[in-house]
């Protein structure tokens, strides 16, 4: 019944069906039963795209599921991938004889992409459930393709029983032109659709993502102005409660008063706003000891730090581009000895953030070399990872590319985590033209972002307060600044500002916690729009290690990804039955007039919300119970 309509409406539509896939009546249900029930899987599951078919030559690629899906071994009449110049879009045709009662997982391995992170749009059933930053290093001399699975939460609100299509398709950058389509490529191994067989604890967008900052006044100040400034600061960037990450570099040879007397309380304010630390302290510029060992004041500065913060601490890092500051291998080999053999148990070890220099250090040019990087490597439990405006696939020196020499991989992922402590661009930076952006500047910064939801799990912009790379304007006197008065950083040329595109794509991968049941009340107006909704509760996420940070919020992340305005009316279950207050960040030059108080609203059980975005903007609603 579901098919014959189906094939008279894509007719209509000018879909051309692939030769081999019938869309017929006696389609196989797919009955989801069982623990982590797969529903159903395009390709196999062995690490390559050789037996999927060359991109399609239509425009959009109707697919029926094939009854046999799970004993077949001939999948050439299924594109190995998408390309944006060629087969933009699939969709993909299945039938549910029930709605799986907690909802669905679309996951998918890609095993090669280009370096201008494709984006693939997810929509089930004309919903937009996700837009996936893929990683790729695609179009450089690296030996290794980026190896990755994506997984994207797919509430059981937008299946239906019957008829339910699955629509993918490449999605261009906020500013970028059809130039762009050429790049948005890539060749995955399989994708399937997966049953949940319990409630999802985290609705996954692509991956688990932490972003994060350094908050510092000047370059290392971390003082009581500060402290006052990170509660506003982190709720605008919407990192805040999400159990994202910040650098904390309290460093032996700056003048420890901008950070010894208040070090501890902005260590302790960031725990209250549920925020992870990666720190750094004893600075490298020195000699090992006639037996290679670190000299005892450098034990005692180690000791002394981990005694006092080590509670608040997550994460250390051994040290800060060491090639480009010319210090030693030996050391960095010693610190991480000693760190990891002293610290709290708690707390991982990361590696240098590297710069990938050529030259410089003990012995000469060691930071470019892979085989000497591992060395380091070996010793800690995070790799690392600098990289400014598009050096990400920079061929020599790239922070991908080199991470994938040094760990050799070929498997999916990386051989470990990547923690990356710097990154993000400078009024000086544009994206590549090849790509067709109406706003280079601000499209670089979005791309060098995206690159990092796609291939890391932590990092870091460079720094909030900073000329030329910051999120924040820093033209004021910090010790009598009101933090409501805090304002954007300006966009170069009046493109969108820095501060615009971190909080899109932070409300969008790098808020965490258990997914809200919700549904639109304008379906018919969002349908096929690039528009996400993200619901969570934080209070369901594991404390962190150590300082035993956690939340009480409920965030509401609104996200327009179209370069028109949109307007998103939501229903969603909230966890009790009560009265919520709290804040709503939008649009705004300054904190002051981008928040919002949010009076005590009634959730009866469900609680409404409309909000009209404006192109590329985010809007997010912190609530707690009253």
């Amino acid at each position: 019944m579901f098919a014959r309509k189906w094939v008279t409406l894509l007719f209509c539509l000018g879909v051309l069906i692939p030769a081999g896939w019938i869309l017929s009546n006696d389609r196989e249900e797919r009955i989801p039963q069982g623990k982590n029930q797969i529903i159903w899987r395009l390709g196999l599951e062995n690490n390559s795209s050789m037996e999927l078919g060359s991109y399609s030559k239509v425009r959009t690629e109707a697919v029926d599921v094939p009854n046999n899906w799970n004993k077949r071994s001939d999948w050439s009449l299924i594109s190995k991938g998408l390309k944006g110049d060629v087969n933009p879009n699939m969709q993909v045709f299945f039938e549910l004889s029930s709605v799986p009662e907690y909802g669905a997982e679309l996951s998918f391995k890609v095993v090669n992409a280009h370096k201008a992170v494709p984006q693939m749009g997810v929509w089930s059933n004309d919903t937009m459930v996700g837009l996936i930053q893929i990683a790729g290093v695609g179009g450089t001399s690296s030996p290794y393709a980026v190896n990755k699975s994506y997984q994207v939460y797919i509430p059981k609100e937008f299946l239906q029983t019957g008829l339910n299509v699955l629509k993918l398709s490449t999605v261009r950058c906020m500013w970028c032109s059809e130039a762009e389509d050429p790049f948005l490529w890539w060749e995955w191994d399989f994708v399937k659709l997966i049953e949940l067989s319990s409630p999802a604890n985290e609705p996954l967008h692509g991956r688990y993502v932490n972003m994060g900052t350094l908050v510092a006044e000047g370059d290392f100040g971390y003082t009581e102005n500060v402290v006052r400034h990170l509660p506003a600061v982190l709720k605008w960037l919407g990192i805040a409660y999400s159990g994202n990450i910040m650098r904390a570099s309290f460093w032996t040879d700056v003048d420890s008063s901008q950070w010894q007397e208040t070090g501890l309380k902005y260590m302790q304010t960031l725990r209250d706003l549920n925020m992870g630390i990666v720190a750094d302290h004893q600075n490298t510029a020195f000699e090992l000891t006639e037996n290679q060992m670190l000299p005892d004041e450098v034990k005692r500065n180690l000791n002394q730090f981990f005694d006092k913060y080590g509670s608040l601490i997550q994460y250390y890092e051994v040290d800060n581009e060491p090639g480009l500051f010319n210090r030693s291998k030996a050391v960095n080999i010693a610190i991480a000895d000693y760190v990891n053999a002293n610290k709290p148990k708690h707390v991982k070890t990361v590696a240098p953030g590297w710069a990938y220099w050529p030259t410089g250090g003990q012995p000469d040019g060691w930071e470019r070399d892979p085989s000497q990087r591992m060395e380091v490597e070996q010793k800690t439990q995070l790799t690392n990872g600098h990289s400014y405006g598009l050096s990400y696939a920079d061929d020599e020196g790239g922070s991908f590319i080199e991470t994938l020499k040094t760990l050799n991989v070929e498997q999916d992922g990386s051989a470990k985590e990547m923690l990356v402590t710097e990154t993000g661009t400078s009024d000086a930076h544009i994206d590549d033209p090849s790509y067709g952006s109406s706003q280079p500047h601000a499209s670089v910064f979005d791309r060098i972002l995206r690159a990092h939801v796609g291939f890391a799990d932590y990092f870091m912009q460079h720094a909030a307060f900073f000329p030329e790379y910051g999120l924040f304007t820093n033209n004021f006197n910090w010790s009598t600044h009101d933090p409501a008065d805090t304002a954007m950083y300006p966009g170069i040329s009046k493109e969108d500002a820095r501060l615009k595109t971190y909080r899109r794509l932070a409300l969008a991968y790098a808020t965490h916690g258990v997914p809200l049941p919700y549904h639109y009340l304008n379906k018919s107006s969002i349908a096929g729009k690039k528009v996400y909704f993200r619901a969570v509760n934080t209070a369901k996420l594991q404390q962190l290690p150590g300082s035993k940070a956690v939340s009480d919020k409920i965030l509401l992340n609104f996200i327009n990804f179209e370069p028109s305005v949109q307007t998103m009316n939501v229903r969603i279950t909230m966890p009790e039955k009560a009265f919520y207050e709290g804040e709503r960040i939008g649009a705004g030059q300054t904190y002051a007039t981008a928040s919002t108080y949010v009076q005590k609203i009634w959730a009866q059980a469900t609680l409404d919300l409309s909000v009209t975005l404006e192109p590329g903007e985010a809007v997010q609603y912190i609530l707690i119970k009253k």
